[in-house]
């Protein structure tokens, strides 16, 4: 253990320090709040700090376990401000603190076109108040209807009533509150022809005309000089991170084939850049200026082409770790820890931005590049070819494999699947795509010669065209994707734990290591044995908030009974909505239930109302636990008491707005118990 101390904290500073700020952020979002307690604790620890300087030398080596756990929680503490600084809703003038009101909105982003319509992002600058228009911050999701002209720039008047952003409640669905939370948009907005004026328009600064009018010249090139729309869309994603254009069922081949991680720009794509760039400057003298010149000219390169890629994370942290990279190379000439590079630059990106901690990309980004640190070099030690050809198809296949070792546990616990043919994907598509990488850039450096443009744009489009067979080949292979794979937290965090113990016994050869490995294996398998056992004795209804749809699960045990519309259980209704609830529930077999308007569960009734009562109904009430209305059915809720001896009312997301208004208000009047699944999520009952 002194060893493993040694090599990966006392030479990596930043190891270090990024451990305690990753718990300050995660303890900053579970108890949200700036306390007086906690600036009382951070001004005793500084104190308590800097009074160890005054003590013998004696005392302070008994004493220095002591101030190392003071600094622990001192780092703990300020990464818990700086989560707090960053949240906007702690601002004074976040526009969300007060009544909703008109808003003076400027979009701020380029406005998207979606079958529904336009979707875009503007700022908040000021609030209409009892005062006049006051100054305020904020961002709100904006949506308007295909006729409607935006523009980035724009200065709005909007009026119309703003929608707290929430999540759908559905059991495993995804979380876009934190994820748009992540980006600071807490509210969205449906603009109206008759709530919405353009009153302005602001300039928006040079960098951004600048970095607008490079995408513009690249996503026109290649739509001008690719032959096939498909391939130009593909190309626009590859290099510039464009995706308005991308195929969606191009996209899902990819998915199927494990090689997804060729669109997002990630480290690969700076990593050619980067070597372009070496070789490029490599004909500048070797003298001191012409290092510094070198070193400027590759900063402004790769800064640029984050910034103009959108800055996703895994653009981020491979544009800092190459930062850090070059100025050790070209300015400083000296090297470091390459765990102290990796983890600096996670550490400054979460100083930047904290919520980039939840962000997905950046956990798959940093997880790859860590794993290939611990494993690659393991992995190829087993086998060592002759040739040159044979070492580099050997080094591609280890980093492939290598790269997979920490990333599957979280993409299993995100995205339930895993590609087999992942292997055979990656050799043949990286190596296409760094070529086609190049032809985009040759074809943005000649597209103002028609006549060299329309022969790469050929050349790039057979390149392309040749990935996107392959992809297919591998994505419809049978058995190509392993499908309802399921991770809980407890069970991810213990094979990472696993994994970690694996590298420790490998590189520092620390024996005791694998033991806990092993030992982290048969927890893994514990906590399996006993999500199986709970499954089995589970028994719950669940009412999926689905807009427009009906559906109803009710399982019993490992069995689902699905009661609902069942154009839901063909292709993306039941991949989107059900599957994701159904996996934790360990679910291994399904019936559909024929349409019904009763249906008895667990020693529980339920009555589906989807229609106008019959005119000839029994004298007696029929008692039930549960009536379900959907589909805006022409009835009245005391009609209803009528017939029914109800223990509550549940309005599903087939229903309108007003209509769920008005029956809400009439249980309200007679104090009847109510669930609106529209409104509060999914209704989820556990018998």
């Amino acid at each position: 253990m002194q060893l493993f101390v040694t090599t990966f904290c006392k030479k990596a500073p930043f190891v270090r320090l990024l451990l305690p700020w990753i718990l300050g952020l995660l303890w900053q979002w579970h108890f949200p709040g700036m306390h007086g307690y906690q600036v009382f604790t951070a001004v005793l620890l500084c104190a308590l700090l800097l009074g160890f300087r005054y003590l013998p030398l004696s005392r302070q080596y008994f004493l220095a376990p002591l101030q190392g756990l003071f600094l622990f929680v001192l780092v703990i503490q300020t990464a818990s401000y700086v989560a707090w600084r960053n949240d906007v809703r702690n601002n004074a003038g976040w526009f969300g603190r007060n009544a909703p009101a008109p808003l003076q909105l400027v979009i701020d982003a380029p406005v998207q076109q979606r079958p529904y319509g336009f979707r875009t992002t503007a700022r908040v600058v000021a609030q209409y108040t009892t005062q006049g228009w006051q100054p305020a911050c904020g961002e709100v999701q904006l949506y308007a209807k295909p006729a409607a002209s935006l523009h980035p720039g724009d200065r709005l008047v909007c009026t119309d009533s703003l929608q707290r952003i929430q999540n759908s409640g559905n059991p495993g669905a995804f979380d876009i509150a934190g994820y748009m939370a992540g980006q600071h948009i807490f509210h969205q907005v449906w603009l109206t022809p008759a709530h919405t004026w353009v009153v302005g328009r602001t300039p928006m600064p040079l960098w951004q005309r600048i970095l607008a009018a490079c995408r513009q010249y690249c996503v026109r090139t290649f739509q001008r000089y690719v032959p096939s729309p498909r391939e130009a869309g593909l190309a626009e994603a590859l290099l510039i991170g464009y995706k308005d254009d991308l195929d969606k069922l191009l996209v899902q081949d990819y998915t199927q084939a494990g090689v997804v991680h060729i669109i997002a720009i990630s480290g690969m794509h700076l990593l050619l850049l980067y070597e372009a760039l070496l070789w490029l400057l490599q004909a500048l003298p070797e003298k001191r200026w012409s290092r510094a010149v070198k070193a400027a000219l590759m900063l402004a390169v790769l800064w640029g082409f984050a910034l103009l890629t959108g800055g996703a994370a895994s653009v981020l942290r491979a544009t800092l770790m190459y930062t850090f990279i070059t100025v050790e190379r070209l300015v400083v000439q000296r090297y470091t820890n390459r765990y102290n590079l990796l983890a600096a630059s996670a550490f400054l990106l979460l100083c930047y931005q904290p919520r980039l901690l939840l962000d997905v990309g950046f956990q798959l980004s940093y997880l790859a590049v860590l794993s290939l640190m611990l494993f690659q070099r393991g992995i190829a030690r087993l086998y060592v070819p002759n040739s040159r050809a044979g070492r580099f198809a050997w080094n591609m296949t280890t980093a492939t494999l290598a790269a997979q070792v920490l990333t599957v546990p979280v993409s299993i616990y995100y995205f339930h699947q895993f590609p087999n043919f992942f292997l055979l994907a990656n050799l043949v598509a990286i190596a296409l795509s760094e070529l086609a990488m190049y032809a985009c850039i040759l074809l943005l450096a000649v597209g103002w010669v028609p006549l060299l443009a329309r022969a790469t744009g050929y050349a790039l489009y057979g390149l392309l065209y040749a990935m996107n067979t392959w992809v297919q080949w591998i994505g419809h292979l049978p058995y190509a994707v392993s499908n309802g794979l399921y991770l809980g937290g407890w069970e991810v965090a213990l094979l990472y734990a696993g994994l970690l113990a694996v590298a420790t016994w490998l590189l520092l050869q620390y024996r005791q290591a694998f033991r806990w490995a092993l030992v982290c294996v048969a927890m893994v398998a514990l906590l399996h044995v006993a999500r199986l056992w709970q499954a089995g004795r589970q028994q719950l209804m669940v009412v999926y908030n689905i807009r427009r749809h009906t559906a109803i699960d009710l399982v019993q045990g490992r069995h689902v009974t699905f009661a609902g519309d069942t154009d839901l259980l063909q292709g993306g209704g039941l991949q989107q909505y059900l599957l994701p609830a159904r996996l934790p529930l360990q679910i291994t077999g399904q019936q559909n239930l024929a349409p019904a308007q009763l249906v008895s569960f667990a020693g529980h009734r339920l009555v589906i109302v989807n229609a106008p009562l019959p005119d000839i109904w029994p004298v007696k009430k029929c008692k039930t636990d549960y009536i379900l209305l959907s589909h805006d059915p022409q009835v009245d809720i005391r009609q209803l008491l009528q017939h029914f001896d109800a223990g509550r009312f549940i309005f599903d997301a087939s229903c309108s707005p007003a209509k769920i208004r008005k029956w809400k208000s009439d249980c309200e009047a007679l104090t009847l118990r109510f669930f609106s699944v529209p409104e509060q999520g999914a209704f989820i009952q556990n018998f």
